[in-house]
């Protein structure tokens, strides 16, 4: 697949106006896939430079910000990640997301760094945001959502994803 993908993403960015954050986007992933750790840097930059600190970040959609906090966490920016995912849950709440797995994975990853930072109230509401989007996301941990519904003293529900960690192993 990304055999065929790369040369015609590669010759579309080249033509003038084609590097879009979607094609720029995939050609990071491709690269990452492939260990050329110089083009994933170099792609991912493209696309922060240019679409994030570009003329109009305020019109980027919740799925534009989503890709940028990827591309953030590629060139290993946590901060700027941070902040891409939290403008992509922002995002998300003005116009929901076509798919709403991108939605859910947003939410995921920005429970996980307010678990990370021990604010596990927030955590558990948004790892059961995520799960009421998408119910088959796997990216939400039951241990890791017991834990944090634990911490913020949601103890039913910290018992029934424990049970439930425990059952899928």
């Amino acid at each position: 697949y990304w055999t065929e993908a790369k040369p015609l993403l590669e010759s579309e960015i080249a033509a003038p106006g084609g590097a879009s954050l979607e094609r720029l986007y995939y050609l990071t992933v491709i690269a990452f896939d492939e260990a050329d750790v110089p083009a994933m840097e170099k792609y991912a930059r493209q696309a922060v430079d240019t679409i994030e600190k570009g003329p109009d970040p305020n019109s980027l959609s919740g799925e534009d910000w989503f890709r940028l906090g990827r591309l953030h966490d590629f060139l290993r920016e946590p901060s700027e990640a941070e902040a891409a995912y939290r403008r992509a849950v922002a995002a998300f709440r003005k116009v929901p997301a076509i798919n709403p797995a991108y939605q859910g994975l947003t939410l995921v990853r920005v429970a996980d760094l307010d678990f990370d930072s021990r604010r596990f109230d927030v955590a558990a509401t948004g790892y059961a945001e995520a799960l009421a989007l998408a119910p088959t996301l796997d990216q939400v941990r039951p241990f890791r959502m017991g834990l944090a519904a634990f911490g913020s003293g949601r103890f039913d529900e910290s018992i029934a994803e424990a049970s439930r960690a425990l059952s899928l192993d």
